[in-house]
């Protein structure tokens, strides 16, 4: 059955062969209304994953804002939390990296909904490359959130603020290696701008 969306998400990814610049694409409202119009139409009929999260990298496209309300929508609608392809969702709004600060505050509302679980993690670190200040509260509420604070570290590194420098020194000595280095970073970062 998924053979004939395989077809299709080929056909589309050929065609963006055409563009040698994601600039070019970008001015191209039509194709992007028909990776848009086929993924509306057709996501949700697709039965597998695996094929999900193959039609999920023909809008891992830099810029491409015009796809958010599709992936805030399909992540939303997904009750599945172990499926890697809602992981994916938040893996190309992180690559979109939206400045839109409707589509930031939806993300938000979203990755402080722990039934979500860790596949918020990909869209906590499309908040922080938004460096929207609006989300650092979101982002520090979100430290106390073990399945995902590793990804609210390195979201809020992206700051840079002397007043966070607080909560990136309560992980310094956490269990984990991989976190007392992040924690690490940050602070080493803060105190470069500092000077």
């Amino acid at each position: 059955m998924d053979e004939i969306y395989i077809k299709k998400i080929e056909q589309l990814e050929k065609g963006l062969d055409k563009f040698d610049t994601i600039k070019e694409f970008l001015k191209d409202e039509k194709y992007q209304n028909d990776i848009i119009e086929f993924l509306e139409n057709n996501f949700e009929k697709i039965q597998q994953d695996n094929i999900k999260s193959y039609a999920l990298k023909l809008v891992h496209i830099k810029g491409f804002d015009k796809a958010v309300p599709f992936l805030l929508d399909a992540f939303k609608k997904s009750n599945d939390n172990k499926s890697d392809y809602k992981w994916r969702i938040g893996n190309a709004l992180e690559t979109i990296g939206t400045k839109n600060i409707d589509y930031i505050n939806e993300m938000k509302k979203i990755v402080l909904d722990k039934q979500h679980g860790s596949s918020r993690e990909m869209m906590v670190l499309a908040l922080g490359k938004s460096k929207n200040e609006t989300i650092i509260s979101t982002l520090i509420n979100l430290l106390n959130d073990e399945t995902i604070y590793q990804h609210v570290l390195i979201a809020l590194s992206k700051f840079g603020k002397p007043e966070l420098r607080q909560y990136f020194e309560r992980f310094l000595n956490h269990e984990k290696s991989n976190i007392r280095y992040n924690a690490k970073k940050a602070i080493e970062k803060i105190d470069k701008q500092s000077k």
